[in-house]
């Protein structure tokens, strides 16, 4: 393969990673499909966070991955649902079996984190971090599986690697490492291709290449929140498209949360998991999901904060307010 020529190489690079197969062309048909006057798919807001789409034009690169996947958009419904209710764990425990049940195993954990918050009496948040334990181990195994054709990869056998992952994915489709590997695995052969990190590649290629990419970042954090590092490259994959300014202009929310989440959200959620469960670093973490756009996590925070025995009334009136106002205006049908 060395021997080849250097745009040869890049062309079998290219057909390994799926971009011959994911032209631009059929996003940009999709966007001059939509109803002239209408909102043409759901935008950035819907893709990462609760709010519902505003934008009436969007760049045909931020098509809304989660058209075609309503059992990834069903996480997201059944976390607003949730928010919508009063905190009752009997609620958190339906969504958290819900989620089980689907195999959605780290969304359920994380209903769990938030229900461990609100229980008081110590049989149930051991029931609540039991459960936690049982599925951590469950999806413990699925990732082993990930990381096994990470090792064939990294051995040489690419696409043996490259067809366990989507094998996973096809079985798992709530696996969120996996989804986030499979992203990574698409740039990180762009990246080493010499011929494309040296001189460059046409806007078609590049256009191509965060068509593949971007879809497996998102459902990551439609999956699971909480992933950074899935944010982290959403951000990253905007130096793709440098030339592109509408594009640059509209996929700037990219940057905005993952700065964001880095800032204002992540020193608080790492102090609750260290066991910090006082009311004001809820309280803290739950602005920050608002930040973010994480509405319905944002309220199951203000609830947990609430739940707390050592809040004293003034931060009650005021965690009250917040869930009243995070409600009226993201969490509405």
């Amino acid at each position: 393969m060395r021997s080849c020529s250097a745009w040869r190489g890049c062309l079998v690079a290219l057909v390994m990673i799926g971009l011959l197969f994911a032209p631009v062309g059929p996003l940009l048909d999709r966007a001059a499909a939509a109803e002239p006057g209408k909102p043409q798919v759901p935008g950035p807001d819907e893709l990462l966070g609760d709010r519902p789409a505003r934008r009436k034009e969007v760049h045909p690169l931020l098509l809304d991955p989660l058209a075609g996947r309503p059992d990834l958009d069903y996480l997201r419904q059944r976390r607003r649902w949730l928010a919508r209710r009063p905190a009752d764990l009997a609620a958190f425990e339906e969504v958290a079996r819900d989620f089980e049940e689907r195999g959605a195993f780290f969304p359920a954990i994380e209903i769990l984190w938030f229900a461990e918050k609100i229980a008081q009496e110590p049989e149930r948040r051991r029931r609540c971090l039991d459960w936690m334990e049982r599925l951590n181990k469950r999806a413990a195994e699925i990732e082993a599986r990930v990381e096994t054709a990470m090792q064939l990869w990294g051995a040489g056998r690419q696409h043996d690697g490259l067809d366990q992952l989507k094998a996973i994915i096809k079985q798992f489709p709530f696996c969120e490492k996996a989804h986030f590997r499979m992203g990574m695995l698409y740039i990180g052969m762009y990246r080493e291709n010499k011929m494309l990190a040296e001189k460059g590649s046409p806007p078609e290629i590049r256009a191509s290449l965060f068509g593949v990419c971007y879809p497996h970042f998102v459902y990551t954090t439609v999956i699971d929140p909480l992933y950074f590092d899935a944010y982290k490259q959403l951000s990253r994959l905007r130096e793709l498209m440098t030339d592109d300014h509408e594009f640059l202009k509209q996929s700037q929310f990219l940057t905005e949360r993952a700065a964001d989440f880095q800032t204002l959200l992540g020193p608080h959620l790492m102090k609750l998991d260290e066991g910090d469960r006082s009311p004001r670093t809820l309280l803290a973490a739950g602005e920050g999901f608002e930040a973010i756009e994480l509405y319905a996590y944002a309220v199951l925070a203000y609830q947990s904060a609430l739940a707390q025995p050592d809040a004293d009334e003034e931060l009650k009136t005021r965690l009250r307010r917040a869930i009243e106002v995070v409600r009226a205006k993201h969490l509405n049908e």
